[in-house]
């Protein structure tokens, strides 16, 4: 951090400055304050800023019942099961006077079709008829849609909607933004004159200063999963690579996750005294390894390596998983187990009504 009085730093850059040191190597961002004091070399690796969080949850599998459809198409198919049992009584009672029909019928021959049951009292006039079969066929598409939407959800888990840019992290009250001590990332966001990043930058400063800075990154990604109570703003690279070696499950597949939204391009460079003799040797050292490329492989080719240490251990993870049998489990029928529950609920107070209502009085 700096002085912005005295335009003196902390860190790698105040000791450069101080003449401690005469250069400072590592992810070292290059910036104006910074290049007042010290000398930089050309950047060895354009970078971006991320944001990272842990993947998003398994919705619980009880909801298994609701996610075929959208919350405003269920209000429509509850509204359109009152509105043709309306409509099928005013034909067939009210209009055709069928003695055969009541309210209640018309009600349970309208509900008894989403369960493919038998309708047994048809109406006898052919309007009626063309007006319930066209139902029939509604009602056909509707549970033809609803099922084979529903085995997917109960086979597999739905996760819950992931976050994917800067608006929807400000919006969230239960995530804690975290930055790394030391970093510039503090200062980009609280200088930024766009809006997104002001929203942001406010819900930080509302947030407990000893939940916003972390010493180890290692100890926070460790706890984020279990928690997933925290976003980490950090370099891309770095959060990539720890996304593809450390932080995985069993089976290959890893716990953390990079919004698909990136911003502030910045440079990396090495830091070196003002006026540094050593500043056109690293320039030209650093020029050669762009020009073949070197920088993008040794990065990659490191992140590799590590994986190759993981490697033996997920194939193995991954041979014991394909050995189970897969069979559906307490898990996956959570939804069904609901529906029994919830009908038993609800038909106790129906009970209940039903005995008051129907009991006669002693004689």
């Amino acid at each position: 951090m700096v002085n912005k009085t005295t335009l003196k730093f902390n860190g790698m850059i105040g000791m450069v400055q101080r003449k401690e040191a005469d250069v400072a190597i590592g992810c070292i961002t290059i910036t104006y304050e910074r290049n007042m004091v010290v000398d930089f070399t050309l950047p060895y690796l354009m970078e971006s800023i991320a944001l990272t969080t842990c993947k998003p949850r398994p919705i619980p599998q009880w909801r298994a019942l609701f996610l075929p459809f959208t919350n405003s198409i269920w209000v429509i198919l509850i509204l359109s099961i009152f509105f043709f049992t309306s409509i099928h009584w005013l034909f067939t009672v009210q209009i055709q006077h069928d003695p055969g029909f009541t309210l209640n019928q018309c009600f349970f021959n309208t509900y008894k079709s989403f369960f493919n049951q038998a309708i047994h009292s048809w109406p006898k006039d052919y309007s009626s008829k063309i007006l319930f079969i066209f139902w029939c066929l509604f009602v056909l598409l509707i549970t033809a849609a609803y099922s084979s939407q529903l085995i997917s959800s109960l086979t597999s888990p739905t996760l819950s909607k992931a976050l994917n840019s800067v608006e929807e992290i400000a919006e969230q009250n239960d995530l804690n933004v975290v930055f790394t001590n030391g970093t510039i990332h503090e200062v980009i966001l609280r200088d930024s004159k766009e809006k997104a990043f002001k929203k942001l930058w406010k819900k930080i400063q509302s947030q407990d200063p000893s939940e916003t800075f972390t010493n180890s990154l290692d100890e926070l990604f460790a706890d984020m999963y279990p928690n997933c109570s925290s976003v980490i703003v950090m370099d891309y690279t770095p959060s990539h690579a720890a996304s593809m070696i450390n932080y995985m499950s069993l089976t290959g597949k890893s716990y953390l996750y990079q919004l698909k939204e990136v911003f502030f391009n910045m440079g990396y460079g090495f830091a070196l005294q003002k006026d540094s003799d050593l500043t056109h040797s690293f320039n030209h050292f650093i020029r050669k390894s762009l020009y073949y490329g070197l920088n993008m492989k040794w990065i990659q080719d490191t992140i590799f390596k590590m994986r190759l240490l993981n490697n033996q251990k997920v194939k193995t993870n991954l041979e014991l998983e394909n050995q189970k049998n897969i069979k559906i489990n307490l898990m996956h029928l959570q939804g069904a187990f609901f529906a029994l529950i919830l009908g038993f609920i609800l038909s106790i107070p129906i009970f209940m009504t039903e005995k008051l209502l129907m009991r006669q009085p002693r004689k």
